[in-house]
């Protein structure tokens, strides 16, 4: 899967999760320093919360991205359905760790981002290290379909689609 476009060929994904990661640990530790020396400047706020916003921006599209280079084009969609319904669990199991934590630092929130700076820099670290943005450079062959193949496939199943409904209800077909 091409991913060069306007950034060209020089685009690697895993330095640009490795960089928009390290922003944000950067940023959420930024963020617990306005509870550690009580900043209450709303330009402070503004500017943290923009950055971390920016770098967030940039994770889907090259997580994306990665995936696709990982999937063969007839099961591309499928995965990525099932990885973006991942973002909600994230979201109900977050909020449930982030409370308890909460209750481990006596309502210190800002200890609270300390511990999600610190495993943002840990994801950062495994991301740089380990990930491995194509299947190639471990020699693995992701077998693609050509665009004859996924054509037929699909007029396959609309048949087999067709002849199933026709089967469960002869009457209503005719």
């Amino acid at each position: 899967m091409y991913v060069g476009g306007v950034l060209g060929d020089s685009y690697n994904p895993r330095i640009v999760l490795t960089i928009a990661f390290a922003i944000l640990s950067v940023f959420f530790m930024l963020q617990s320093f306005a509870g550690i020396f009580n900043i209450t400047s709303h330009a402070y706020f503004y500017f943290v919360a923009i950055v971390i916003g920016a770098a967030n921006s940039v994770l889907p599209p090259t997580l994306i991205a990665i995936m696709g280079n990982w999937f063969p084009k007839k099961n591309r969609g499928l995965i990525v359905g099932f990885w973006a319904t991942c973002n909600n669990f994230g979201n109900i199991i977050g909020i449930q760790l982030a409370a308890g934590l909460m209750n481990v630092f006596g309502d210190h929130w800002e200890y609270l981002m300390v511990t999600v700076s610190i495993l943002t820099g840990i994801t950062t670290l495994v991301i740089f290290f380990f990930l491995v943005p194509e299947p190639h450079l471990v020699g693995i062959t992701i077998d693609e379909y050509s665009e004859k193949e996924a054509m037929i496939d699909t007029v396959v199943v609309d048949q087999t689609a067709q002849r199933i409904v026709e089967e469960a209800n002869p009457e209503e077909v005719a």
